[in-house]
């Protein structure tokens, strides 16, 4: 039986003169194979005058899809608002003729007036928790694309409102669509409520989103988990992480919500203990809780021994978990730092983010990632003057998701902003460096620790050729929570949650390298609105007589001929004569080798790529780093 729980501390040695913190890393992996949770689902959608047009059709076409997702074992209601609240359907079991209704009266949904926000959303759990048995999942998703100007309006009342109901089993998600809704008050909402935040920037996100969410809640395995932490005597515990946390004598309780099918949640905690006898050891224990026993037989623990300060100064840390504290810390002040800037107090927001900067630079050594991720915290803090109110939102959707750390194999966009948050932090990295100024640069975003193997050696390999022609930056692993696993099919909604939680970092083209097979049997396809291409791994683990590594290699140097130039189209510009060219149009594996291994460019692409204001000189370099790699044996690289 897989392992649920894994802890690991940054250090194991304490100060027996003075009090000391260490830092743990905690990973919580969701069972694979659950038992389906009957779920009680409420779907509040906004009507108001603002919403009409495109945004309340695709707002129709997400409803209707969450709605023919539902089994008869469900329930269902569906609640419309603008300064009126309507129960379409009242809560009821989610049979045939009842999604037939239910489909008819949401396709009817026009707009209206003003945003009776809170009084929809409190309707919408109203019905959620008719008929909530205690083995049910309630769930209320709450969409607006406005303000809270009528009714209820306070934020504390709707916040305190969102915290009772997750209690009696009513948890709430919101979705804010556009630049007008409060992103702070959603986002509250959304942690008080044990759900997600979404933000959907564009309106064609809405029918994805609201699907993507009802799609998670048919995933659950656990309802109302919890991170239960025993602690020394005199020891208390923090996180930076934004779960609720209650403290009971020398226990500390986090409230983590439902937690799905194969879902990845990773969490930092802060202990501090007191002085003790040198010798003598302290022991933390981590076990898990929720509501139907899923995870009870989780436990871990980390054992620390009291030491002189000599001994406590000399020990090393795990760089790996300092980057990860250092990470979630960050999010914390950049999530403060937003809420400041948006009250106009940005000089107030200014120094959190220094501030953080400078304690990450206190510890960071000589250590490039932290020195970068202080780097990029000053340079957001001289920015913070001229954030308009999506730059806003924009930050809130991808703190929220990193300081949540929810990962799962269904799309959230608590897991995009995640990805989000970490790949922004390396686009900006890239970008402090002039990288991005390179005639070929992708940002790589990778799905488990052999996948960052295969772009940092593939990468290298092409910077070796022409430093000055090629530049890529990684994020390490960050893809798992969205990636479907090796041989198993990647679902549309999977695949759109990464493309749209890179969509919004800058003009770089950004490419997601995952393990899951893409449907249709592409291996990569190519997202030009957002900028960002998924391309899979799927089959390059096994036998092969081409290292993974030239493959990889082959769909850098594509993508990131596309960096700087808009309107071109390397796919497009492909012949679909087999000729070992670069651009052959492969249609096999089989292709696809062949062409890796002989590997040239042919006059017709030459003139292609030249017309594009490619530089051939320099894209003939990386030619023949793919080839070099594609002529290595396999069994070197595999």
């Amino acid at each position: 039986m897989p392992k649920n729980l894994h802890v690991q501390a940054d250090r194991s040695l304490i100060r027996s003169t003075a009090r000391s913190r260490r830092y743990l890393r905690v990973e919580i992996v969701a069972p694979r194979h659950p038992s389906r949770v009957p779920v009680n689902l409420g779907l509040v959608l906004d009507r108001s005058g603002s919403m009409s047009g495109e945004k309340l059709d695709l707002a129709r076409e997400g409803a209707i899809r969450a709605i023919q997702s539902l089994r008869a074992e469900d329930r269902l209601s569906v609640i419309v608002y603008d300064e009126h609240v309507n129960v379409l359907i009242r809560s009821g079991a989610a049979d045939d003729a009842t999604k037939r209704v239910a489909e008819q009266r949401v396709r009817r949904i026009d707009p209206g007036g003003n945003t009776d926000l809170c009084g929809g959303w409190l309707r919408g759990c109203e019905q959620v928790g008719l008929g909530l048995e205690a083995r049910r999942l309630g769930r209320c998703l709450l969409l607006t694309d406005g303000l809270a100007n009528q009714g209820i309006t306070d934020h504390p009342t709707i916040v305190r409102h969102a915290s009772e109901l997750r209690k009696r089993g009513v948890t709430t998600s919101t979705l804010g669509v556009g630049r007008d809704f409060d992103e702070t008050l959603l986002r509250q909402m959304a942690e008080a409520g044990g759900g997600n935040f979404y933000f959907a920037e564009r309106a064609e996100q809405l029918s994805d989103f609201i699907a993507g969410e009802t799609g998670e809640a048919l995933k659950v395995v656990a309802r109302e988990a919890a991170l239960v932490v025993d602690l020394p005597a005199g020891a208390s515990v923090a996180s930076p992480n934004q779960f609720p946390m209650r403290a009971e004598h020398s226990r500390a309780v986090f409230g983590l919500g439902s937690l799905v099918a194969d879902q990845v949640l990773s969490l930092v905690l802060c202990v501090a203990f007191p002085p003790g006898k040198e010798g003598t050891r302290a022991l933390v224990q981590c076990w898990l809780w929720d509501a139907g026993g899923a995870l009870q037989a989780s436990v871990a623990q980390e054992s620390f021994s009291y030491a002189s300060d000599e001994a406590n100064d000399s020990q090393p840390s795990d760089p790996e978990l300092d980057r990860e504290v250092a990470s979630a810390y960050a999010a914390q002040a950049r999530q403060r730092a937003a809420e400041l800037g948006r009250e106009g107090a940005a000089e107030e927001g200014r120094a959190v983010l220094r501030g953080a900067a400078a304690r990450i630079r206190e510890y960071a050594g000589n250590d490039p990632e932290l020195l970068a991720l202080a780097s990029a915290l000053e340079q957001e803090a001289t920015r913070l003057d001229h954030m308009n109110n999506l730059d806003y939102k924009r930050l809130a959707y991808s703190t929220f998701g990193s300081l949540r750390s929810r990962g799962e194999d269904g799309m959230t966009i608590g897991t995009a902003g995640f990805l989000a948050d970490r790949t922004l932090a390396v686009m900006m990295r890239a970008e402090s460096h002039g990288t991005t100024r390179a005639p070929f640069f992708v940002a790589a975003v990778t799905a488990d620790k052999e996948g960052t193997r295969l772009v940092e050696t593939a990468g290298r390999a092409l910077a070796a050729t022409d430093p000055c022609a090629f530049a890529f930056a990684v994020v390490d692993g960050a893809a798992r929570v969205l990636d479907a696993g090796p041989g198993v099919l990647l679902s549309r909604d999977d695949e759109l949650g990464l493309v749209y939680a890179l969509a919004s970092l800058g003009d770089s083209v950004k490419t997601a390298f995952v393990r899951g097979a893409l449907d249709g049997g592409s291996s990569s396809r190519w997202y030009p609105a957002e900028k960002v291409a998924v391309v899979s791994l799927n089959g390059w683990d096994t036998a092969a007589s081409v290292p993974a590594e030239a493959f990889v290699a082959y769909e850098m140097v594509l993508e990131a001929s596309r960096h700087g130039r808009p309107n071109w189209d390397p796919i497009a510009a492909m012949h679909g004569d087999i000729r070992g060219c670069w651009g052959d149009l492969c249609r096999s594996r089989a292709q696809i080798e062949a062409k890796l291994v002989i590997c040239e460019l042919c006059p017709d692409c030459r003139r292609q790529y030249e017309a594009a204001g490619v530089h051939v000189e320099q894209l003939e370099r990386l030619v023949a780093a793919v080839r070099a790699l594609a002529q290595r044996p396999a069994s070197a690289g595999n």
